[in-house]
C-alpha cells in the first residue's frame, strides 16, 4: 500500500506523537517520574536530588520566560495561527498535524511556567512540592490524552471524508 504524507495512516506521524508525549510525560522540571516516586517513597538521596533539580529547573524556566516570554508567546501564536489558517483553509495535512502537536505542547509550556512559580515559592514544604509536581504531571497527562484523542478523531474524519 502506498503511504502519503497527507494520509493519517502514515506511521511516522504517529511515531512523532508518541515520542513527543512520552518525553513530555516522562520528565517534569528535569526530573524523571521514577526519581520523583523514589523521593516520595522516602529515598533521602533521591529527595535531595529532586529538591535541587526542582529548584534549579523551575528558576531556569522562570528566568527564561521572564526574559523571552513575550517574544516566545508572540512567535508561537504567529506560527500556530499561520499553520492553522493555511493548513485548514488549504487542506494541507502536514500543517494541520503540526498544529495538533504544537498547540498542546505550547499550552503545556505555559502551564509549566505557572507551576514553576508555585515550586519556587514553596521549596521549604516537601508535601506541597509533591502535590504541585503531581498536579502538574496529571494536567500534562490530561492534555496529552485529550490532544491525542482530538488528533485521532480528526485523522478518522479526514480518512472518511470524500475528497
Amino acid at each position: 500500500s502506498e503511504m502519503c504524507i497527507r494520509d493519517s495512516s502514515n506511521p511516522w506521524f504517529w511515531v512523532v506523537i508518541i515520542i513527543t508525549w512520552s518525553n513530555l510525560l516522562q520528565y517534569s522540571f528535569g526530573i524523571s517520574r521514577e526519581m520523583f516516586n523514589a523521593a516520595r517513597r522516602g529515598d533521602e538521596q533521591a529527595q535531595r536530588d529532586t529538591l535541587a533539580l526542582l529548584d534549579v529547573n523551575a528558576r531556569v524556566i522562570i528566568n527564561d520566560f521572564t526574559k523571552f516570554g513575550n517574544l516566545l508567546v508572540l512567535m508561537m501564536c504567529f506560527v500556530l495561527s499561520s499553520f492553522a489558517t493555511i493548513g485548514f483553509k488549504e487542506d494541507i495535512y502536514t500543517l494541520q498535524a503540526l498544529v495538533f502537536i504544537g498547540l498542546p505542547v505550547a499550552i503545556t509550556g505555559i502551564i509549566s511556567f505557572v507551576f514553576s512559580k508555585k515550586i519556587v515559592n514553596n521549596t521549604h514544604d516537601w508535601d506541597l512540592l509533591c502535590r504541585t509536581y503531581n498536579k502538574f504531571w496529571y494536567i500534562k497527562w490530561a492534555i496529552a490524552l485529550i490532544s491525542i484523542a482530538i488528533t485521532m478523531f480528526w485523522a478518522v474524519y479526514i480518512e472518511v471524508t470524500v475528497f
